[in-house]
């Protein structure tokens, strides 16, 4: 192995970390990687801190509500490891773009970041790895978001298959899993098929005391099941209960007021509004703003 060396690449993004308002502390690893090989005989590869990339993501998303600076950063990391020949580090990257492009209504960078992390999985050999699993279901979840369910389900349904013979039942992946999985099955009208997901999702989040606010969406969830399967009269009482059971998570006392419950706040709020909550919506979207503001 050689010592730690400096490319062009270095200088060229220098200025972009300026803009970007951040030290190098930020971004160095603790240790300076030392540049190797990823496959014998292959391309030298310079890795991105992906931790750290992550952790300052959370922190401009959750923290400061920050999008546009979440796209600069993520936008950053994309081009710094494909010019580092970092394959790795640009699939987690690409998974992370197309939950942002995704929650931004940019479904052609969603498509997009989608196409990249499946044309990573073979040449890492991680189709059938968790980490590969983890990338069908955001695969999925964009085709959801932009109207192609059936596309979805597929997805979904693959990453399924792994994740079930490879995590422990109790795993939060799996319920994020089932949950997205399910929202799918009711576009497709198989209510049945998505209840029963949803049921599995409960059973992992509500014996999880770090996992309240995941059983709230999953109540919300549940709420738009009826609502579609029933019909407004119908399920006025299946609402009523589920909107109740996830008001009551969001006012408990133990569960953190921190970016992340105003991230959820922010995303609940136009639910219990369409459903007439519309006191709750408004305590939920100034709990949030009082979040962001402090932050």
């Amino acid at each position: 192995m050689g010592a730690c060396i400096y490319r062009k690449r270095d200088i060229i993004m220098s200025e972009e970390k300026k803009e970007l308002g951040v030290s190098a502390e930020d971004y160095k690893e603790p240790n300076c990687p030392f540049v190797s090989d990823f496959y014998e005989g292959g391309p030298a590869v310079e890795p991105i801190p992906v931790k750290r990339v992550i952790e300052k993501l959370d922190e401009l998303l959750y923290d400061k509500n920050d999008v546009a600076g979440a796209r600069r950063h993520l936008e950053y990391w994309e081009r710094a490891a494909r010019e580092g020949n970092d394959l790795r580090g640009l699939l987690t990257v690409e998974n992370e773009l197309m939950g942002f492009y995704r929650q931004n209504g940019t479904k052609e960078d969603a498509y997009l970041a989608a196409a990249h992390a499946l044309e990573i999985l073979p040449l890492l050999k991680m189709e059938e790895t968790v980490s590969g699993a983890t990338t069908y279901l955001n695969c999925a979840t964009v085709y959801k978001v932009f109207g192609e369910p059936e596309k979805a389900a597929d997805n979904y349904e693959r990453a399924k298959k792994i994740y079930e013979n490879n995590l422990d039942k109790s795993d939060r992946r799996l319920a994020g899993l089932y949950n997205n999985y399910a929202l799918a099955l009711c576009d497709l009208s198989r209510y049945d098929e998505a209840e029963r997901l949803y049921g599995l999702a409960l059973d992992i989040v509500e014996n999880d005391a770090g996992q309240k606010l995941e059983a709230a969406i999953t109540y919300l969830n549940l709420a738009d099941l009826y609502y579609a399967k029933l019909g407004a009269e119908r399920s006025d009482n299946d609402v009523f209960k589920y909107l109740d059971m996830a008001e009551s998570v969001f006012d408990d006392e133990s569960v953190p007021r921190d970016g992340y419950y105003a991230y959820v706040c922010t995303k609940s709020a136009p639910t219990f509004k369409y459903y007439g909550w519309f006191i709750t919506a408004q305590n939920l979207t100034e709990r949030a703003k009082a979040i962001y503001e402090r932050s």
